[in-house]
């Protein structure tokens, strides 16, 4: 059978017209799941809302996106992928103007919750289109592509965010992403053909059931590290709950899958050798890259940077990510390499950016100071996730279908979780360990405070404060100051910790292929081309 043909005539003699479009209708859909994480501060107050009410909003979208996913596939082989695509864009559409509306955070959170099934189907139609345009052994470019996407909604989001709130209302946001949704509409019907000649795959035996359990069980994993430490943990009836529900979910989701003829998520994944352990790798990967927003935060807390100086520094991590990206994609291409080149040479780039933002973390430090670690930062992360990603899903066959994909998705979606709750909790608990060591120092019988109480308290007096005013505006500097230097030196004792984390892993990395290799002869896992 002849394999579907998706584009009209004229796509054949512009071939990088075509290619531009594809990542447009990418980074648009994208977009949408990347946007509104950006506006969360006029949100907070506009729905009256907490900072983890808004995290978890962008997490419900993940967590419907991920559920969907096998769901979505089975609908883009039954149906034409131009009406897929408009029906799946003019739905986003809907969503955008219905968001503009909303003025409570929990119907905004159902709105984000329809984004992810939107988001999940337009992705996956511009992915398969960008595929379909490549040769089987360029899928590696494919993946780098995707990713890059990732990655550069965020920067594009970022920039409409700035654009748009510098001169307009917060909410006029929507209208710009509903008339980005529309220009994608345009994009489909112009590119792709209304009959592909596609063989299509009969809608029986649709496992709604099993779509509601990922979709549930999913959402109160989220709301589980959302909220936990907020609420303290198990100490919480209502976290008590959500566990419980996350827990049982994935216990009736797995003995489901087992006992159903056609499983939503194919179960024979786990017993493929590359599977758990790129798995393990993709978890430890996206957990210690967030380190990075520690950099954004405190160029926006610390230094008091605008949005266009963080948009300039995020342009500057993902260059040196796409860079990462190619190099990867070209050097799996030429089949020369182990991928424990990519594993330790990626990671290896990851630490030293992390021992490079621990030492030079201060309270003045300018953009030329953090160009270079950012930008080595994206460069790791770049020369990681395809060989990580290739590895998890390379091996396994056809009967599993996106199976792979969906739990690789989950993988990293309990890892930004878990990130999330981990950088909550460790903040918390450095913050404090460093404010009880400084206020130890607080007091008027420790010189080096009492000297600089009285150099502030000389300095107001000299600009016309009376005695009571400089004595409080002295002890307000300072205790201002405290507080910077505990934010930094949390930071950088999180940066301290991810580089003995990722020195770790890099000697498990190195370690396990020779122990797997001497104790049963065989090449160790996540090898493309040949072995060394």
């Amino acid at each position: 059978m002849n394999s579907p043909v998706y584009f009209k005539s004229w796509a054949g003699e512009w071939e990088w017209v075509v290619r531009a479009l594809l990542l447009f209708l990418l980074v648009t859909a994208l977009t949408q799941f990347a946007l509104f994480g950006l506006v969360s501060n006029y949100m907070l107050g506009f729905l009256a809302a907490q900072p983890e009410d808004v995290s978890f909003s962008s997490n419900l979208t993940y967590a419907s996106l991920i559920a969907s996913l096998p769901m979505q596939i089975r609908f883009m082989r039954y149906f034409e992928i131009r009406n897929f695509l408009l029906v799946m864009i003019t739905l986003g559409m809907g969503v955008s103007i219905f968001s503009f509306h909303v003025t409570n955070i929990y119907v905004f959170m159902v709105a984000r919750a329809v984004t992810g099934f939107t988001v999940a189907g337009t992705g996956l139609s511009a992915l398969t289109l960008i595929m379909a345009r490549l040769k089987p052994q360029y899928a590696p470019v494919g993946y780098s592509v995707f990713y890059g996407a990732v990655l550069g909604s965020g920067l594009s989001s970022g920039s409409l965010v700035y654009l748009v709130t510098n001169n307009l209302d917060w909410r006029d946001v929507y209208l710009y992403v509903l008339l980005i949704q529309l220009v994608s509409l345009v994009v489909v019907l112009v590119l792709v053909r209304p009959q592909t000649g596609m063989r299509p795959y009969p809608l029986y035996q649709l496992d709604w059931s099993s779509l509601i359990l990922c979709e549930v069980s999913f959402i109160a994993w989220a709301y589980t590290f959302i909220y936990g430490p907020k609420y303290y943990w198990l100490t919480d009836q209502r976290i008590r709950i959500s566990l419980t529900i996350a827990l049982c979910g994935f216990v009736v989701l797995g003995y489901r899958q087992t006992v159903m003829k056609r499983p939503y998520l194919h179960p024979g994944v786990f017993r493929f050798r590359n599977f758990v352990p790129g798995l393990l790798l993709l978890g430890g990967y996206y957990g210690i890259k967030d380190s990075l927003s520690l950099i954004y935060a405190y160029v926006v807390q610390i230094l008091h940077w605008d949005t266009h100086e963080l948009i300039r520094l995020s342009a500057c991590n993902v260059a040196g990510l796409i860079t990462g990206l190619l190099l990867a994609a070209q050097m799996i291409l030429s089949k020369k390499f182990s991928s424990v080149v990519f594993l330790v040479t990626g990671f290896s780039l990851l630490l030293v950016f992390n021992l490079w933002a621990y030492f030079i973390f201060s309270t003045d430090l300018s953009f030329g100071d953090l160009v270079g670690p950012v930008v080595l930062q994206g460069l790791g992360s770049g020369l990681l996730f395809v060989p990580i990603t290739i590895s998890i899903v390379s091996g396994l066959p056809a009967v599993t279908g996106f199976t792979g994909v969906t739990i690789a998705a989950f993988t990293r979606f309990t890892a930004t979780c878990n990130s999330f709750a981990g950088f909550y909790t460790l903040q918390l608990w450095y913050n404090q360990h460093y404010k009880e060591a400084f206020l130890g120092h607080a007091t008027t019988l420790d010189r080096l405070f009492a000297e600089r109480l009285d150099a502030l308290g000389g300095y107001f007096l000299a600009a016309g404060y009376s005695p009571g005013q400089a004595g409080a505006l002295a002890a307000r500097n300072v205790a201002g100051a405290v507080g910077v230097q505990t934010q930094l030196l949390t930071d950088m004792s999180i940066f301290r910790l991810f580089a003995v984390v990722i020195f770790l892993i890099l000697v498990l990395v190195v370690a396990v292929p020779r122990i797997y290799c001497y104790l049963r002869g065989r090449p160790g896992f996540f090898i493309f081309g040949h072995t060394h």
